[in-house]
């Protein structure tokens, strides 16, 4: 007949009906005639399947359904500082950002929603980190954008930084955070004992022999956040403590108070930068001289015999 419509819905939709473009209501299962000569009146059909709603006149349409709103859909309002971790069927299936409103219309899939307050706490417990860090397309892509994630190794120790500020030493394992409205990084630090060696540097001993001497230490963080809180670089500053206590060990001696002990030098060098260091949350555990070489020699190599000994130990 002219003018009449035949709209079937089925169990898993509905249908939005609109009359010159004003909602008007949700329409149930079943078959529907219209007549509807003007054409005047539209007929949007739904997939329940996908629970998600969205609508380009979302707000009108919420105060046109009013009572019936409840009815048809599950409405989600997050405030400002709230997360919103998804469920379809009882697992985890989308992140909602904060201030966000979803619909979720209430059919075959089981949607619910939970709530986290992040405007103090931004860590997501461990059991949700796993699975929102392994996640598959399409949840991997909301994650990618919602969770910043690290793994720390069972040799070090995470410091983690927010805006700037150091809040919390992570220990070994998985640990994830909400991103949304601040800067979140994590910095490993080794806790493990390192192996560092110090270039070979020009010294002078105290009866003025010209040496080149380099040396291998043993150092190791102790005291991570104080370390972090005292020094900008944990590195350079244990190598200018060795290089300091170095200079000053050979710079007390002379050519064969330096070449008679070297056991004793070592020990002396490792006793002055572990006591500069070890305020600072950092630990020298042992030294080793090596690659002791002379410069500008050949005019006294006839005069001293300790120096044609240490060239030929050196050569």
């Amino acid at each position: 007949m002219f003018g009449l419509k035949r709209i079937h819905i089925a169990r898993h939709e509905r249908g939005l009906l609109f009359h010159e473009r004003s909602f008007e209501t949700v329409l149930e299962p079943g078959v529907r005639w219209i007549f509807d000569p003007l054409r005047r009146t539209e007929i949007e059909v739904r997939d329940l399947t996908v629970p998600e709603f969205e609508h380009p006149q979302l707000d009108f349409l919420l105060n046109a359904a009013g009572e019936d709103t409840a009815t048809h859909f599950h409405v989600v309002e997050l405030e400002d500082r709230e997360v919103g971790l998804v469920y379809k069927n009882g697992k985890i299936a989308g992140v909602l950002a904060p201030g966000r409103r979803q619909l979720y219309w209430r059919g075959p899939v089981d949607v619910h929603v939970v709530r986290y307050d992040i405007s103090q706490d931004c860590e997501i417990p461990s059991g949700i980190a796993q699975v929102l860090v392994r996640a598959k397309q399409p949840l991997a892509a909301q994650v990618a954008e919602a969770v910043m994630a690290v793994e720390v190794p069972d040799t070090a120790i995470g410091l983690l930084m927010i805006d700037g500020e150091l809040v919390k030493v992570l220990g070994p394992g998985l640990h994830a955070f909400w991103k949304f409205q601040r800067a979140i990084s994590v910095e490993l630090i080794d806790r493990r004992v390192q192996a560092m060696e110090v270039a070979g540097q020009e010294l002078l001993t105290r009866d003025w022999v010209n040496l080149r001497i380099g040396l291998v230490a043993l150092w190791q963080v102790l005291d991570v956040v104080r370390a972090r809180a005292a020094l900008s670089n944990f590195v350079d500053f244990a190598y200018k403590e060795l290089q300091f206590a170095l200079r000053e060990a050979v710079g007390n001696r002379t050519l064969d108070e330096v070449l008679a002990d070297r056991g004793l030098l070592d020990r002396e060098i490792c006793a002055a930068a572990h006591g500069k260091v070890t305020g600072h949350g950092l630990a020298i555990h042992s030294v080793g001289v090596k690659d002791v070489t002379l410069l500008n020699t050949a005019p006294l190599m006839d005069e001293s015999p300790t120096l044609l000994k240490l060239r030929r130990l050196t050569a």
